[in-house]
C-alpha cells in the first residue's frame, strides 16, 4: 500500500476514534484540526448533540453534511478551501463562525442566522457586509484582510464589541462606528486609504493594537481647532562611514565634519523645509541610520511607515567591510538597499537614490551598479525615484538634492494627503522637537531633556489643552517622536532616543571587552554581566538599566533566557551574538535530533528579501517561550514541546543569490505535524503583526485568534544510557589526605549503573570545564562534600550547575545528589553556612573593586566568567548546604563504608529509580 494511503488511513483512524470518545463522554465539543482529512466520516452526524467543532487546516471544501447538526454553536473551519456557506444556513443555533483563510466570498448565507454573535472572516475574498444588517445579536467582527471598502451596513448592530477591518480599502471611519456607545474594541489601519487620519493615531498591529480611545482623543482635539500635519518622514539609509550624518548636517544649513564618529544606531533631528511657490513648508524629521543592519530592524517606526526614502552610496563602499570605533560594518550594495526598501518601505514612497563623495562633480558613475530585475519595480511609474550625485564635502549638486526632496515631498503629499490634527497636539509637539533639537547641539553631559518625566509631559499637554495626554503619547511614540513604555524609565518619556540606542548598542563594539565576553557567553548575559562590564562606568542606576534592558526586549535584541529567583538576576539571550551557524552545538543538537526516528515534517515561509531582522525576531519569539529548555546559534533553534513530545528545528537559510531566504520549520517525534503548525502560527502571527513580506502556502496562513494553545516548550526527556550514570564529585587534594572515593569505587564496581568519576572519564587533554558541565547535568551524583571542597572553585561549580540544571527547585536538587558529607565541614547551623557565603562574596568583591578601579579591560574573558561565577557561589552556597544538611545521611566515614556503602548504595538506587 501507497506510503500516502498509510497516513490517510492512520488520520482517520484519529478523527474515529476522537468521535467514538466524543460519543460516549457527550462533552459537547470535538476537534478534528489538522488531520488531514480530505472527507468527513460518517459517524460524526450522529453526533447531534455537538455544540463546538473546530475542522481547521484541512482540505476539506464542503460543509454539507453538517446540516444535520442543528445543536452547532460555534464552527471552525479556517484555513480549509471552503468557499461556500450555504450549507450553514439552518443552523439556527450557531453564535461563532470562523471561516478565515478560506475562498469564501459571499456572506449572504449568514442573513438568517440570527444567534450569531462572532464572524471572523479575515483573509478572505468578501467585499460586501449588507448580509450582516440585520444580525441584532453580532458582537465581533474580524475581516481584517479582506475585499472590504464599505463598513455602512454594520450601522443598526448596536451590540457591536470588536471590529477589526484592518489592512481592507475601507476609506472612511464613519463617525457614528468611533462614537457607538458599545464599541470597545476598533483596529483600523494597515491600508494608505485611510490618509485622512494620521497613521499613528491607527493601529500599529492587526489583532492587538486597539485604536478606539486614540481616534475618539484625536477627533476631540481636532474638534477645537485643525492644522494640518506639515511633518514628513526622511529615512536615511545606507552602508556605514559613506556620510549620510554629514549630508544630514548638510540639510540643516550645518558645516561638514571630516573626522565626525560614525552613527550608532538611529540619530533624529527636526528641521523646518522650504517648498517652492505657494506650498505650505514642510517640517523634515530626518532619521539617520547607523550602517549596521542590527539598527535597521530594531526601530517600529521603519517597517511600513509612510516616509520619504533616501538611499546613499558610494562606489568604494559596494563590497567588503569598514571598520570603525571598534565595530565592524558589512557593506552591503546598492541593490541590497533598494530591495530593502521596496520590501519594508511604504509602497510608494518616494525614493531619493544620492551618490555621495562626487567631490567637485568628479566620480559620478552615469550609471547604477544594479541589475535590472532590482531596478524593474521603481521603474513601472508608480512611484517617485530620483538619482543624483553630491558631495558632503563641498556641496556639489546640493541645489539639485533640495529640488528633488521637494519634489519628492510633493509627491508625498499628492499621495497621502495632509493629514489634520488638533493645534493644541502639535504645539505640543512642536515643544518636543525643540528639546530635542536643542539638546542635540549640546554635549551628551550637558543635555537636559533626555528623559521626560510624565508629569511634565502631562502639564505640556494641560498647557495647551490637549484632551487625553495617555492616548497622545501613544500617537507620539508610534510617530518614533518619543520612545515610551509606561512599565520603562519609571514611567519617563525618551526625547533623546539616540541616547539610549547608543547605550544598547555599546554591546556590540567588537573591540570592547563586553563583546567578546558576550561571544564567549554564546550571546547570554545578565543585568549584573553589564553593569560590572559597561554600565557602571557610564553612571546608569539599576533602574536604567533595567528600563534599557526592556527596551531592547520589546524591539527583539534580546529575549529571557532564564528567569532566576529573587535573590538572583534574570539571564538574556541576544541572538546577534550567538555562536555561527550549527556547528558550534553540532554535538548537543546531534543527540537532541537524530535518535528521533522518521522524516521530519516541514513548514517553509519563504520572504522575498529576508532581512536579520525577521530572523531575530523570530528566534527572540521562540525564544521568550522555550526559555534555556533550548538550543540556539545564529539564526536557528531546537526547541522540545512536551503536549505533542515533539522536537523541532526552526532555522534561517538565505538564498544563494539576492536577499531572500526562507524560514524553515522541521518536526520529529509523536505528533510533529501539530507542532509544526503551532510554530508556523506563531511565525504568522509575527510576520502579520511586523508586515514583513512571505510567501506561504494555504496551511500557514491560519488567522491568529487570541485564545490560541500555548506552546508547552521544555527539556526534552533525557536519552536513556545502556547503563544509567553515576557521577561522583569530589575534592582531589582532600581525599588524597583522608581516602574515600577509592574505596567507594571499589564498592561501586560491577554494579547496574556506570560509575563515572575524573580520573577514569576524563582523558589528558580534554577540557575539565566540559566535563565539569556534563556531570552537572547527570541524573544522580555523589558528592562528597568536605571543607576542601566548599573552598574549591572547581568543585562549587559542580555543586552549583546541579542546582542550575535542577531548575533551582529543591525537590528536583535532592532527587538527583547523594550528599557525603564529611567530618570537617560546618554546614549544620546558619551561621556556619553564612560564613561560606562569606567567603565567596570576598573573593567576588576583591575582584569587582580590581575592575572598578582599572576599569574592565584587567580582566580576561575567561576570568570574568569566573568572577561573575563567584557571585552565584554567595548568593546560591546558602540555600544548597541548607537543603545537604536538612538529609539525615550518615557522616562517619567507618559508617559509610560499613556493609560495603550498604546506605550510599541504596541512596543511589533510589536517585536511579
Amino acid at each position: 500500500m501507497p506510503k500516502d494511503n498509510d497516513t490517510t488511513r492512520e488520520r482517520m483512524d484519529i478523527a474515529l476514534a476522537r468521535i467514538a470518545e466524543e460519543k460516549l463522554a457527550r462533552t459537547g465539543h470535538l476537534s478534528l484540526a489538522d488531520l488531514g482529512l480530505r472527507s468527513l466520516p460518517d459517524e460524526l452526524f450522529e453526533l447531534t448533540h455537538l455544540e463546538s467543532l473546530d475542522l481547521s487546516r484541512q482540505p476539506i471544501s464542503d460543509l454539507a453534511p453538517l446540516r444535520g447538526l442543528q445543536a452547532l454553536t460555534q464552527l471552525h473551519c479556517t484555513g480549509t478551501p471552503v468557499a461556500d456557506l450555504s450549507p450553514l444556513q439552518g443552523l439556527q443555533a450557531l453564535t461563532q463562525l470562523n471561516c478565515a483563510v478560506t475562498r469564501v466570498a459571499d456572506l449572504s448565507p449568514l442573513q438568517g442566522l440570527q444567534a450569531l454573535s462572532q464572524l471572523h472572516c479575515a483573509f478572505t475574498q468578501v467585499a460586501d457586509l449588507s448580509p450582516l444588517q440585520g444580525l441584532q445579536t453580532l458582537i465581533q467582527l474580524d475581516c481584517s484582510y479582506t475585499l472590504v471598502a464599505d463598513l455602512a451596513p454594520l450601522q443598526g448592530l448596536r451590540e457591536l464589541a470588536l471590529v477589526n477591518c484592518y489592512a481592507t480599502r475601507v476609506t472612511q471611519l464613519p463617525e457614528w462606528l468611533i462614537g457607538a456607545p458599545n464599541l470597545r474594541y476598533l483596529i483600523a489601519g494597515g491600508s494608505e486609504r485611510l490618509s485622512h487620519i494620521p497613521d499613528e493615531v491607527l493601529s500599529q498591529k492587526s489583532w492587538s493594537d486597539n485604536c478606539l480611545q486614540r481616534l475618539r482623543d484625536h477627533y476631540a482635539d481636532l474638534d477645537r481647532e485643525a492644522e494640518a500635519l506639515r511633518d514628513v518622514k526622511l529615512l536615511v539609509l545606507g552602508n556605514g562611514r559613506i556620510g549620510k550624518t554629514q549630508i544630514c548636517r548638510r540639510l540643516r544649513g550645518e558645516g561638514f565634519e571630516p573626522d565626525a564618529d560614525s552613527t550608532h544606531g538611529i540619530t533624529v533631528h527636526t528641521q523646518p523645509f522650504a517648498m517652492p511657490d505657494s506650498h505650505e513648508d514642510a517640517q523634515l524629521n530626518v532619521w539617520d541610520f547607523g550602517g549596521q543592519d542590527i539598527y535597521h530592524g530594531t526601530h517600529a517606526l521603519f517597517l511600513r511607515t509612510r516616509a520619504v526614502f533616501l538611499i546613499v552610496w558610494t562606489p568604494d563602499s559596494e563590497s567588503g567591510d569598514s571598520e570603525h570605533g571598534g565595530m565592524l560594518f558589512r557593506n552591503q550594495p546598492l541593490a541590497y538597499w533598494l530591495d530593502y526598501v521596496r520590501h519594508f518601505g511604504g509602497a510608494d514612497s518616494p525614493v531619493l537614490i544620492v551618490q555621495n563623495q562626487c567631490d567637485g562633480g568628479r566620480g559620478q558613475k552615469l550609471s547604477l551598479p544594479v541589475e535590472g530585475t532590482h531596478l524593474a519595480p521603481f521603474e513601472t511609474g508608480e512611484r517617485f525615484i530620483r538619482t543624483l550625485a553630491y558631495s558632503a564635502a563641498d556641496q556639489t549638486g546640493h541645489a539639485g538634492l533640495v529640488d528633488a526632496l521637494q519634489a519628492a515631498i510633493l509627491d508625498y503629499r499628492a499621495r497621502h494627503g495632509m493629514p489634520k490634527m488638533g493645534a493644541n497636539r502639535l504645539r505640543v509637539l512642536a515643544q518636543l522637537q525643540e528639546w530635542a533639537n536643542a539638546d542635540a547641539d549640546r554635549p551628551e553631559a550637558k543635555r537636559e531633556h533626555r528623559l521626560i518625566p510624565y508629569a511634565t509631559f502631562e502639564a505640556l499637554c494641560a498647557e495647551h489643552e490637549v484632551h487625553v495626554p495617555d492616548t497622545f503619547v501613544e500617537v507620539l511614540h508610534n510617530a518614533g517622536a518619543v520612545y515610551f513604555q509606561p512599565e520603562l524609565f519609571d514611567r519617563q518619556l525618551v526625547l533623546d532616543q539616540s541616547w539610549a540606542l547608543e547605550k544598547i548598542y555599546a554591546l556590540f563594539y567588537r573591540e570592547a571587552p563586553v563583546y567578546r565576553f558576550l561571544r564567549r557567553q554564546g550571546g547570554r548575559f545578565t543585568r549584573r554581566d553589564l553593569h560590572d562590564l559597561l554600565w557602571a562606568n557610564e553612571g546608569l542606576s539599576e533602574h536604567d538599566q533595567q528600563s534599557l534592558l526592556g527596551m531592547m526586549e520589546s524591539s527583539g535584541i534580546c529575549f529571557v533566557h532564564r528567569e532566576r529567583n529573587e535573590n538572583g538576576d534574570t539571564e538574556y539571550v541576544a541572538p546577534e551574538l550567538l555562536p555561527e551557524g550549527r556547528a558550534a552545538i553540532d554535538a548537543e543538537l546531534a543527540a537532541r535530533w537524530e535518535p528521533i526516528p522518521g522524516e521530519p515534517h516541514e513548514i517553509v515561509f519563504r520572504y522575498p528579501f529576508l532581512a536579520p531582522a525577521i530572523s531575530r525576531s523570530v528566534l527572540s519569539a521562540i525564544g521568550r517561550e522555550a526559555g534555556d529548555s533550548a538550543l540556539y546559534w545564529r539564526f536557528g533553534v531546537c526547541v522540545y514541546e512536551s503536549q505533542t513530545h515533539s522536537t523541532a528545528i526552526v532555522e534561517q537559510a538565505m538564498n544563494a543569490d539576492g536577499y531572500g531566504g526562507v524560514i524553515r520549520i522541521l518536526a520529529k517525534g509523536q505528533r510533529p505535524a501539530e507542532l509544526a503548525q503551532r510554530l508556523a502560527e506563531l511565525i504568522d502571527r509575527l510576520n502579520r503583526r511586523s508586515d514583513y513580506p512571505v510567501e506561504r502556502d494555504e496551511t500557514t496562513r491560519r488567522a491568529a485568534a487570541p485564545d490560541e494553545t500555548p506552546l508547552t516548550l521544555t527539556t526534552p526527556p533525557p536519552t536513556v544510557p545502556a547503563l544509567p550514570e553515576v557521577f561522583i564529585s569530589y575534592n582531589w587534594g582532600q581525599d588524597e589526605r583522608e581516602p574515600l572515593v577509592a574505596d567507594l569505587q571499589r564498592a561501586l564496581t560491577d554494579r547496574p549503573y556506570e560509575l563515572i568519576v575524573d580520573r577514569t572519564h576524563l582523558p589528558v587533554g580534554d577540557r575539565i570545564s566540559h566535563f565539569m558541565d556534563r556531570l552537572g547535568e547527570g541524573r544522580c551524583i555523589v558528592v562528597v562534600i568536605s571543607a576542601g571542597y566548599l573552598r574549591s572553585e572547581y568543585c562549587l561549580y559542580e555543586l552549583y550547575r546541579i542546582w542550575l540544571t535542577s531548575k533551582q527547585r529543591d525537590a528536583d536538587f535532592l532527587q538527583r545528589v547523594v550528599p557525603l558529607v564529611q567530618a570537617d565541614t560546618n554546614i549544620g547551623s546558619p551561621l556556619d553556612r553564612t560564613r561560606h557565603a562569606a567567603h565567596w562574596l570576598q573573593q567576588h568583591g576583591e575582584i569587582e573593586a580590581l575592575i572598578r578601579e582599572h576599569g574592565s579591560s584587567v580582566i580576561g574573558e575567561e576570568d570574568f566568567h569566573r568572577h561573575r561565577l563567584l557571585g552565584d557561589f554567595h548568593r546560591h552556597i546558602g540555600d544548597m548546604l541548607a537543603l545537604i544538611n536538612d538529609l539525615n545521611v550518615p557522616r562517619d566515614p567507618d559508617t559509610l563504608r560499613h556493609d560495603d556503602f550498604r546506605v550510599v548504595r541504596e541512596l543511589i538506587e533510589k536517585a536511579i529509580g
